[in-house]
Order: C-alpha cells, then sequence, then structure tokens
C-alpha cells in the first residue's frame, strides 16, 4: 500500500478453522493510509533543516528552536536520532546513518 493514498477496502477475520472466519466487509468510504512519520524522510536539501512550523533553516539544530523544533533533518544527515543530546539539549541530533546516533540514543522508531 502506497503511504496517504484512499484505498476501498474490505476486511475480513480470518481463523484458523475456516469454519469460524467472518464474511467481508466493505467499508463505506475510502479509506485513507497514514502518510508517514514526519522524521522518516530528509527535508529534501543537503543542508537546511525542517522545522514544526514547516519553514527551513541551515544553522546547526538550534535553528529550529524557536519555530518549533525539528521535523526533518537534512539531506547530508537525514537520520534523527532518539535522545535529545543536541543544541543544548533541547533538540534531537540528525546523523549521516543509523551507526552514527549510537551516542545519541540511536535511531528514532
Amino acid at each position: 500500500l502506497d503511504r496517504d493514498a484512499h484505498y476501498d477496502m474490505r476486511l475480513q477475520v480470518e481463523c484458523l478453522h475456516s469454519e469460524a472466519s467472518s464474511n467481508f466487509t466493505s467499508a463505506e468510504a475510502p479509506t485513507l493510509t497514514l502518510p508517514p512519520c514526519t522524521f522518516s524522510t530528509s527535508s529534501g536539501s543537503a543542508t537546511m533543516f525542517q522545522c514544526a512550523n514547516r519553514s527551513l533553516c541551515n544553522e546547526s539544530e538550534a535553528c529550529c528552536a524557536s519555530a518549533g523544533g525539528i521535523i526533518r533533518c537534512p539531506d547530508s544527515a537525514p537520520v534523527m536520532c532518539e535522545d535529545f543530546s543536541c543544541a543544548g539539549g533541547t533538540e534531537r541530533c540528525c546523523a549521516a546513518d543509523a551507526t552514527a546516533c549510537a551516542a545519541h540514543g540511536g535511531p528514532l522508531q
């Protein structure tokens, strides 16, 4: 399934014993699949962070502090780390890969 897309859905509860399985039930309207978490994709810019207010900045992790915090890391460091250990402990760090996030609690899941 594609994320953030509409699908006509049918649902059936399937049991080990097929006689206990339900009939198919159709959704009344197309169902929207969930969009990806914002942190799971980069900002689309080599050096710019995307902030919660949707603005872009390129100074450091601290540049989004007055704009609601970082929601996407730059392409040069696309992995958002778990811990708030950057920008004086107020922001999550952005790293080049999951291994580089090890010192910052690992990659955000």
